[in-house]
């Protein structure tokens, strides 16, 4: 094979790796947050809380279509997946971040994952390219 294929194959083994730990809390992930500041599962669960926001809204256009919300959660559900093959390992670092106290330490660790991220997108468009414009990917 290619070492670019090889590369790739690598990058998506790691990343599903990656996403199922953190899907499953595995190695700590379920002490961290993702987005700093986001909170724990019950702060999700209140904020999303499908019957507290029907109940918010003024009746309009959307009230008339209740499965908006359901298509929409199943869109970002969807998302969360495409994201974790593409940037598992990466996602799984900045989950960490929220574990460090110090805020120039995690501006650093911040720092290395957008480099990480960088890392990966260079070589998934790359591969992408070499799909695109026909060329060998593998033997």
């Amino acid at each position: 094979m290619k070492i670019g294929f090889q590369l790739v194959l690598y990058l998506l083994c790691l990343n599903l790796a990656c996403g199922l730990c953190y899907t499953l809390g595995i190695a700590g992930t379920s002490y961290s947050n993702p987005v700093i500041g986001s909170g724990n599962a019950t702060d999700y669960q209140n904020r999303f809380d499908p019957d507290r926001i029907m109940n918010q809204t003024q009746p309009n256009i959307i009230s008339e279509f209740p499965f908006l919300g359901g298509v929409y959660g199943g869109l970002m559900m969807f998302w969360n997946a495409i994201s974790f093959i593409i940037l598992g390992f990466p996602r799984l670092l900045y989950s960490f971040s929220g574990a460090i106290q110090d805020p120039i330490a995690k501006a650093a660790y911040n720092i290395i994952c957008d480099v990480l991220v960088a890392v990966c997108m260079f070589i998934w468009v790359g591969f992408l390219f070499q799909i695109i414009t026909g060329r060998q990917v593998q033997d």
